[in-house]
């Protein structure tokens, strides 16, 4: 799965990472994208895990005072 959201805090990484770490998701990949005007664009790339467990992070992301806008995922198949 894929993540992309926008934080506003500085680091949201830590926070993120958390919520998805408590949910049993496991991150895979990160890069994040930001100007260091305090907002950056964050894509994440999760290890194979439930949609029910993605879904639970993500909602606590969302409700987390890091989060400017509801994650999206994004289900990548493998060839």
């Amino acid at each position: 799965m894929a993540s992309r959201a926008g934080y506003v805090s500085r680091p949201p990484l830590a926070e993120v990472a958390r919520h998805l770490g408590s949910s049993g998701v496991s991150i895979r990949a990160m890069r994040q994208h930001g100007d260091g005007g305090g907002e950056a664009d964050v894509l994440i790339v999760t290890h194979i895990c439930a949609r029910a467990a993605l879904d639970a992070a993500l909602a606590a992301v969302a409700d987390s005072p890091v989060s400017r806008a509801d994650p999206v995922a994004l289900r990548i198949e493998d060839a």
